[in-house]
């Protein structure tokens, strides 16, 4: 019976204790849920906030008051000049600035007006340079290369051959040809070896004679529209600051002109226009064909059939 009584103690002693372990694991498990059920919802009075040591406050700058509690200014803004707009309306006119009158302007000088420039180096002193020798194919250092009896550049103005005695015509050597202008109806003796062109392909009234060298002769027509009855009537119209005795009369086989003062432009009225034949030695500071230009000048001819 001891021996009964025992294990029924100690029986009741597990009873006992399992209970009790059951409840504090049961208490400790509410517990673990009921702390984890607080963390995800949010608390039903709000916590005081934790103490934070607040940043200084930056004062913002103060504007000046504009009289009349006028509101400050903004920054200017660029802003592109805009043309006023014109009127859209059909048929309306644009709109037309006052016309400007210019003053009253004295006459237009002619270039020639200025100090002529000089020939280059001619050794033989026969006014043929000693570049415009080698066209012609006379000698630089004889003064008459065909030994006839006259200087090489009076027979080149009198259309000879300077390089040919006998009385050989500049028109058969073989250092000139004939051009013929068949629109304008003139023609006149140029050097062979020289390029001659329109200025302007489209037309006639222009042609060019141009050197290796850069110089060139030009022959420009006009029509005589306001009726000169001379080049040189013409000349004191266009060229009114040019004193009239400084110009110089020329006549040729056929036609008499008036040559500017430095003698590098000849204006010739004939058959209803007015020619002009003029030297431009480009950039040059002294000319090397001033009495081909003279040869040119005399050769020129107008002609009424061809």
């Amino acid at each position: 019976m001891a021996q009964e009584k025992r294990v029924s103690w100690f029986r009741r002693r597990i009873v006992l204790g399992s209970a009790l372990v059951v409840a504090v694991g049961g208490g400790m498990g509410l517990a673990a849920w009921l702390f984890v059920r607080s963390l995800a919802s949010p608390p039903s009075s709000p916590l005081p906030p934790a103490s934070v040591t607040p940043a200084p406050a930056v004062t913002p700058p103060v504007q000046p008051s504009l009289p009349d509690e006028t509101p400050p200014a903004e920054a200017p803004t660029f802003i592109p000049p805009v043309s006023p707009p014109t009127s859209t309306t059909p048929d309306a006119p644009p709109p037309v600035s006052a016309p400007i009158v210019p003053p009253e302007t004295p006459p237009v000088a002619e270039p020639d007006a200025f100090p002529p420039l000089p020939s280059s180096r001619d050794s033989d002193g026969d006014a043929v340079t000693d570049v415009e020798e080698g066209l012609w194919g006379t000698d630089p250092l004889q003064p008459d290369s065909d030994t006839d009896g006259y200087l090489d550049g009076q027979e080149l103005v009198s259309l000879f051959d300077p390089a040919r005695a006998n009385g050989a015509r500049l028109d058969q050597a073989a250092g000139a040809r004939t051009y013929v202008n068949p629109q304008l109806r003139y023609a006149l003796l140029a050097p062979a070896s020289w390029e001659n062109r329109l200025i302007d392909p489209t037309n006639s009234l222009q042609t060019l004679f141009a050197a290796s060298t850069g110089e060139f002769i030009s022959i420009i027509a006009r029509q005589n529209v306001e009726g000169f009855a001379s080049a040189r009537a013409w000349y004191a119209s266009e060229y009114r600051a040019v004193s009239p005795d400084a110009l110089q009369d020329f006549t040729n086989a056929a036609l008499a002109g008036v040559m500017s003062a430095d003698g590098l432009a000849a204006y010739v009225i004939d058959g209803g226009y007015l020619y002009a034949i003029s030297y431009n030695p480009g950039l040059r500071e002294s000319v090397n064909f001033k009495t081909t230009f003279r040869m040119m000048v005399q050769s020129f001819r107008t002609f009424v059939t061809p």
